[in-house]
């Protein structure tokens, strides 16, 4: 049997523990300003994921400013809007009503991410199209990445030598991210992220996890790589590669499937392992970083 993640028990266990968090947070303060986000839990990636979807919602507010009667195209315009942005960025309040829901994605979104990447990139790929830009779509969602540093560098760099002029289709995206988890051994160690959530709210890994029956075993280190199917195919074999032993208290059995060796080595850090490709071509990467909003990194 081969295991993937449950979408179902994931948003239900991510709604629980947003609602704890909040629950803890709300009882002290009205509301979320900009100050507390980057600080609002000890998991960075948590912390991260809120300013990516708060950001997402910012642009998808700015596509509705669309009129039959003015040119919001028009330079000056455009100049108005980005100060406007660049205002509103430093006065950043969320209601609970509000920022519960975009919790609850950012936790879901960390699993994901810890647990079952290919899912979690194949989740991020539905908002690009059939096409993606590299610099533009993908460099600019690894800011906001902070595990599994390894995975990301070297899906960067695939996509980036296989793209035409920046552009590269979406499915051959995907099958370029199964090939590069074929090929890494050495990932970000889940555990003390999933031992933070186990003091939220208590779990167990295979709760998370549904399991279908296995079409063809496949091995995830295998020291060639195979031809290269849809992702659909794959996704059973890619999809979540487990720690070879979990913490006890989180699990009382691995995952029997050919994703059990999630880590053969274990690593256990916060600082990415390699040269950060993002930060050097941060430059390049989205010209309207100045308009991404203002995260003040002062401690509430």
């Amino acid at each position: 049997m081969a295991s993937k993640l449950n979408p179902k028990a994931l948003h239900n266990y991510s709604e629980r523990v947003a609602q704890e968090l909040c629950d803890s947070f709300f009882d002290k303060v009205p509301v979320v300003h900009g100050k507390h986000l980057l600080h609002f839990s000890d998991v960075k990636q948590i912390n991260y994921f809120l300013v990516k979807l708060l950001f997402q919602k910012w642009l998808e507010e700015g596509e509705h400013l669309q009129s039959p009667y003015f040119d919001y195209s028009a330079p000056d315009v455009q100049e108005a809007f980005a100060y406007l942005n660049n205002v509103l960025s430093h006065h950043i309040q969320i209601k609970r009503t509000y920022f519960e829901p975009l919790l609850a994605e950012a936790v879901a979104d960390t699993l994901r991410l810890s647990l079952a990447p290919y899912t979690f990139f194949d989740k991020e790929f539905e908002r690009f199209g059939a096409h993606l830009h590299v610099q533009r779509d993908f460099l600019a969602l690894c800011r906001y990445i902070r595990i599994h540093g390894l995975l990301r560098d070297s899906i960067y760099n695939k996509l980036k030598n296989a793209a035409k002029n920046q552009v590269i289709g979406t499915e051959d995206a995907k099958e370029l991210i199964i090939q590069a988890m074929d090929e890494l051994s050495d990932f970000d160690d889940p555990k003390p992220i999933l031992r933070y959530f186990n003091q939220i709210i208590a779990f167990r890994l295979q709760d998370l996890v549904k399991k279908e029956e296995e079409e063809k075993p496949y091995s995830l280190t295998t020291p060639t790589v195979p031809p290269l199917k849809k992702p659909d195919d794959e996704k059973v074999s890619s999809e979540i590669k487990t720690a070879a032993t979990l913490a006890p208290e989180l699990t009382d059995q691995t995952l029997y499937s050919a994703e059990q060796t999630y880590i053969e080595k274990v690593v256990v850090t916060e600082a990415p392992k390699t040269e950060n490709l993002v930060s050097n071509a941060a430059s390049e990467v989205v010209k309207a970083e100045d308009s991404t909003p203002k995260v003040d990194t002062e401690a509430p």
